[in-house]
């Protein structure tokens, strides 16, 4: 299996949605070969990382990669969870990559002092000729979508109040467990992890991390799912 992917820059996926597929891989225990850069990007079915190549199968899009290997590796990690579980599971993904995730794409993009540092992160491979152009085009995609979903039309603390309302709910969701639904990793574990990842060790300017460290046990599951995704690919 070959997963396409943004970077390995931050010992993590910048992209929450790569990081959770990386996540999953890793704690499912199944080997592949990260492959990186904007030319995979550009080859991507969907023009979207991330993306697999399973033995000549080409699947793109974060839940459909861990759908499909589900059904032919079987379910490692969530044959355990009950409807109810799944049902938290499925309403805190929602909340995270619906709504959370484009509070970060107004942070890294649209705050200058976090855009100059991440402007390399995402663009660093592009030859510097063209580096301008694609930035400014790329903006422009994210500044309207933004403005599609609402958030371009307040003003920066309402934004980031939001993610602060986001994380202290995750943070009710947990409570004391040492995985999101219970005493066992799951599926939704690498989702939770890919975003928790992007704010908390991520070294960019911003209230992220400070937003998270406000819970206790948001910075020792997030540290948790850290030392178990770090394990070397197979």
């Amino acid at each position: 299996m070959i997963l396409y992917h943004f970077s390995d820059a931050w010992g993590f996926d910048p992209s929450p949605f790569c990081a959770k597929v990386q996540a999953y891989l890793r704690l499912a225990d199944l080997p592949y070969e990260g492959r990186t850069g904007l030319a995979e990007f550009r080859r991507a079915p969907r023009k979207q990382l991330p993306y697999i190549d399973d033995e000549g199968v080409i699947v793109a899009d974060s839940q459909r990669i861990i759908e499909h290997v589900k059904a032919k590796y079987g379910d490692r990690l969530d044959g355990w969870l009950g409807p109810e579980q799944v049902a938290i599971g499925h309403a805190v993904s929602r909340m995270l990559e619906g709504g959370n995730y484009w509070i970060g794409v107004y942070s890294r993009w649209f705050e200058d002092d976090v855009w100059r540092i991440y402007k390399p992160v995402v663009l660093g491979a592009l030859p510097a000729l063209i580096r301008p152009v694609f930035a400014a085009a790329l903006r422009r995609d994210y500044r309207r979508r933004l403005r599609g979903v609402g958030l371009s039309l307040r003003p920066a603390e309402e934004i980031y109040e939001l993610g602060r309302q986001d994380i202290s709910a995750l943070a009710g969701i947990l409570v004391d467990k040492p995985f999101l639904l219970g005493e066992r990793v799951s599926s939704f574990d690498a989702t939770v992890y890919g975003f928790l990842a992007n704010g908390f060790y991520a070294p960019l300017p911003g209230p992220f991390r400070s937003m998270i460290s406000e819970h206790d046990n948001l910075v020792s599951y997030v540290e948790r799912l850290r030392r178990m995704t770090l394990l070397p690919k197979l």
